[in-house]
């Protein structure tokens, strides 16, 4: 079997109905599993396949855990022009320390030399023990909201309809930039040459005051 055929078997086999159970959809040209929630939020776990990976030597996958939201991408196009639109969010990843990567390699699954069986096992376990938690911490603009600073804890502020703090944090984030580099000019000196510099980052912030 191909890599694809290996990690697609083994999926439908042991792992499939486990995940439908818990409210996903599995698409198969994808290799995703998606759940959406009533908010707009979709969950996913995704498997990703190794560039090197070939048919009679190495297979390695490894599942990938995200949080999307296509509204989110909609309000930032419509909001901000001139900013670059992602439907994926900034999510807190604390949930999975811990985890078992016993059979890891990597962040990859080895299905050439070890039981497909065993490995999905595995990412059963690692999904009721921690993949759950994970989705529970980011299922809403609140939680998202209590992030370390970034632009989208900002965003999160807003979605979630918390005005104030969404003000206070772009004003508390505006003067940290402003007292580390002095002024909008060093900032355009250290940003040379870089795609995402810091003034652009700052600017990013003022917009959404």
């Amino acid at each position: 079997m191909t890599p694809r055929e290996t990690i697609l078997s083994a999926i439908n086999l042991y792992l499939k109905d486990n995940l439908i159970s818990e409210g996903f959809t599995f698409s198969e040209s994808q290799l995703l599993f998606k759940r959406k929630l009533k908010n707009g939020f979709i969950q996913q776990i995704k498997f990703t396949g190794n560039l090197r990976n070939y048919a009679e030597g190495m297979i390695r996958y490894g599942e990938q855990y995200d949080v999307v939201c296509n509204f989110y991408k909609k309000w930032t196009k419509d909001n901000f022009p001139n900013s670059i639109p992602t439907e994926y969010l900034e999510c807190n990843y604390s949930a999975f320390t811990g985890m078992n990567k016993n059979l890891r390699t990597g962040n990859d699954y080895e299905f050439w030399n070890c039981d497909s069986k065993k490995i999905m096992e595995t990412i059963w376990s690692n999904y009721l023990n921690h993949g759950k938690l994970f989705f529970e911490d980011n299922n809403s603009w609140e939680k998202l909201s209590k992030l370390v600073p970034s632009n989208q804890k900002t965003d999160s502020l807003i979605l979630a309809d918390k005005l104030k703090e969404a003000k206070q944090e772009a004003e508390y984030n505006i003067t940290e930039f402003i007292k580390h580099y002095g002024s909008y000019d060093q900032m355009d000196q250290q940003g040379k040459g870089i795609v995402n510099s810091e003034k652009e980052r700052i600017e990013y912030i003022e917009k959404r005051l």
